[in-house]
């Protein structure tokens, strides 16, 4: 007899499961769809529902890896030109950064006392040359350096806001328009139309 119980338990179970899934899965509201009192501990989701965008998820993918919180929000072309502008300056600073060493080591190798020592890149070169190749590339070096961290930066503040604006609604019925108008007196001038 327990058996019995037991079996037709399991067969009730089943078949209530299954029911609230088939009543969920269409979207059909009821009644007993959030009452829980005869299984409390089974909570079931609607499969239809839209999962939820979240701004804070879009902002932590982009300061882990740039680009990332824009393909999060579906702003593929975003996330390659931040990629690549990214990509392009941190090529600058170390092509600059080289260049750099390479000319200190030469002013180095020119201003010692030793006059058999010449600059090893380019021999050429006056020691006022050199130290305004210098001074350039130091200054193309952090240029390129505050270029990098202002792309990354926007990278996550375009990340934060196109999560908040992921689901806002943009249409034909929101919309500005200025025409050219011309009134009956002759004169002309600019209409102003605000469509919501």
């Amino acid at each position: 007899m327990r058996i019995l119980a037991s079996l037709l338990f399991l067969v009730l179970l089943s078949s209530t499961i299954s029911c609230r899934a088939e009543i969920l899965s269409f979207g059909v509201e009821h009644s007993w769809k959030t009452n829980r009192s005869l299984f409390p501990a089974l909570v079931f989701k609607d499969s239809t529902e839209p999962k939820a965008h979240s701004p804070k998820k879009a902002t932590l993918y982009s300061a882990i890896l740039p680009g990332l919180g824009q393909v999060y929000n579906k702003n593929y072309f975003k996330a390659f030109l931040f990629d690549a502008a990214l990509i392009t300056s941190t090529i600058i600073m170390f092509e600059n950064r080289e260049d750099l060493r390479m000319h200190r080591e030469d002013l180095e190798r020119l201003t010692d006392n030793d006059p058999n020592t010449e600059p090893l890149n380019q021999p050429t070169w006056t020691e006022n040359r050199l130290k305004a190749e210098r001074d350039f590339r130091l200054d193309n070096r952090n240029y390129a350096i505050v270029a990098m961290a202002a792309i990354y930066a926007l990278n996550i503040l375009d990340a934060n806001v196109s999560g908040h604006l992921y689901q806002f609604n943009i249409n034909q019925n929101l919309s500005a328009r200025i025409t050219p108008q011309i009134q009956m007196n002759g004169y002309t001038g600019l209409g102003f139309s605000l469509n919501f």
